[in-house]
């Protein structure tokens, strides 16, 4: 399918359009050409051809659906086959989307994103941070809740008599449940872990002969949290992958504080063993399950030492999304995904551009009654088809419409595929890949109707025209790109700038696997 001048070529035709006024006016023709490989294409020429011939054998015009025989089977395969791979594809597209952006901000709820006027300060998160936390535009919340309350006390206790009770405890899942977020460990979770920290305080006052004013079953004295801050500054950082880290970032102190006699090749080992010894047991298995979670997001841990001979974990998700020269966030990466999402719009403007064309053919072309023995003539041993007949025309528009509808699906599916790719040879591949799906119709066409088609239909069947107007000016050869770019322009921000895009994707994952970047938890142990 195809549209063209009928005087004049190119531009040089518009300019003399343009400069003389005397010169006659540009006209464009749309034509359908039968000996394109195109399915849709055989769909309109195959039944038409099939009625001509029934006429000139037995003077018959009614339409039969045998005439449709021979194309439809191929049709129906040819959306079925798109359809089907396309959901294939955006299956594969959502899943690897949800497997890092859904359970980072969704179900699993292991970040949540701070905004600086967020109304959780001072009930989930602690008020001293949130100037700290105001410096960046959007914070994240990647640790665990339980841990951060324990650092900050006085988020649990609303009486202000320096005890945790459980009525407080249940007050706060109320709270949280209310405000539509999963309280830690589930209904009863808190309460749970308010009982694990009375009987470990009770135990060590036995042993240490320190005063607590902790009651089994009742309340907890917050001086707990006091004489375990140290500790608990450790369990902010719930992954044992990450003790190394904490000891060659020494800025924090943190190990130095919490183990102050061992050295900076045995800190790191008693981290592990406090994470597992004090960590777990005081905040259940809601801490580890957290911990379990996590690893299937960050991915693998690589280590390698620092210049002290500390092993410092990076995890290798992070990497692919924020750090690294071909990170998903890198200046490469975006580069390219521009490139190929602009050649993907391009190859997909090509078949709205041929669906554009049949539109514009079965709009202007004539209709004829279903009985019209004379809606074609034979000329030069070929089939002109001088009207359409009403039956022929409504199918065209049907098949028109699917396909238009199909376009647009995979149109959508392979924006998609390629925004959640997070490699740049993946990004290749998978471009690639998507080149065929659209050329399925062709491929069909080709593999199925083949050389016999061609040379008992389409070799007897001439091209379908049509005048379309007066041909436009320059300025309709911008419209095309600017098309492009006003889909594909907000596809892209959309993809890195929304609240779950690809930028915040990076550095919630920074949060959660390394505890850096815009991080409630360094702010924590920066405290």
């Amino acid at each position: 399918m195809s549209g063209k001048f009928v005087r004049g070529e190119g531009f040089e035709a518009l300019e003399a359009q343009s400069s003389d006024d005397s010169f006659e006016a540009q006209r464009v023709t749309r034509n359908i050409d039968p000996e394109e490989s195109d399915i849709y294409v055989d769909a309109l020429f195959a039944p038409l051809y099939r009625k001509m011939e029934r006429i000139q054998q037995d003077g018959t015009p009614r339409p039969r659906i045998k005439d449709y025989m021979v194309v439809t089977p191929f049709l129906v395969i040819n959306f079925l086959v798109q359809s089907g791979i396309s959901l294939k594809v955006l299956g594969i597209a959502n899943k690897s989307y949800d497997d890092t952006a859904g359970k980072l901000f969704g179900d699993d709820e292991l970040c949540q994103t701070i905004h600086n006027n967020s109304n959780f300060y001072g009930n989930l998160w602690p008020v001293e941070l949130q100037a700290a936390m105001g410096q960046f535009e959007t914070g994240f919340d990647c640790g665990q809740r339980l841990v951060t309350w324990s650092m900050y006390p006085q988020l649990l206790d609303f009486n202000g008599d320096k005890l945790w009770s459980i009525s407080e405890a249940d007050e706060k899942t109320r709270q949280l449940t209310n405000a539509g977020l999963t309280p830690p460990g589930g209904e009863g979770g808190i309460r749970r872990a308010l009982l694990r920290m009375i009987s470990d305080d009770l135990a060590k006052s036995q042993k240490g002969g320190y005063v607590t004013r902790s009651q089994k079953g009742s309340h907890l004295d917050l001086e707990w949290f006091a004489r375990n801050r140290q500790k608990l500054k450790v369990c902010v950082v719930a992954d044992k992958h990450l003790c190394g880290n904490l000891e060659s970032n020494d800025k924090f102190n943190v190990l130095k504080d919490a183990f102050p006699d061992l050295d900076e090749d045995e800190r790191p080992m008693a981290c592990k063993g406090l994470e597992k010894k004090f960590c777990r047991r005081i905040f259940g298995q809601q801490y580890y399950g957290v911990y379990l979670h996590t690893q299937k997001v960050c991915g693998t841990a690589e280590f390698e030492a620092d210049t002290q001979g500390i092993q410092v974990a990076e995890y290798e998700n992070v990497d692919t999304f924020i750090g690294e020269s071909d990170s998903v966030n890198s200046s490469d990466f975006v580069i390219l995904l521009t490139m190929l999402l602009l050649i993907w719009g391009m190859i997909m403007l090509q078949e709205f551009r041929a669906i554009r064309n049949l539109v514009i053919v079965l709009w202007l072309f004539p209709s004829t009654r279903n009985s019209d023995r004379d809606f074609a003539v034979i000329e030069e041993g070929k089939m002109k088809v001088v009207a359409i007949p009403f039956l022929h025309k409504c199918f065209s528009w049907v098949m028109c419409l699917l396909r238009a509808a199909l376009a647009v699906f995979i149109f959508y599916v392979g924006l998609r595929f390629l925004s959640t790719t997070s490699s740049l040879l993946d990004l290749i591949l998978n471009s690639t890949a998507l080149g065929f799906l659209i050329e399925v119709d062709a491929f069909i066409s080709a593999a199925f109707l083949g050389e016999t088609f061609r040379s008992t239909v389409k070799d007897h069947c001439d091209v379908i025209q049509v005048d379309s107007g007066a041909a436009p000016g320059i300025w309709i050869y911008a419209v095309p790109p600017l098309i492009l770019i006003a889909v594909l322009g907000p596809w892209l921000y959309y993809t890195y700038y929304s609240e779950w895009g690809l930028r915040n994707i990076a550095r919630a994952m920074q949060c959660l696997c390394h505890a850096e970047g815009q991080c409630l938890a360094t702010q924590i142990l920066k405290s």
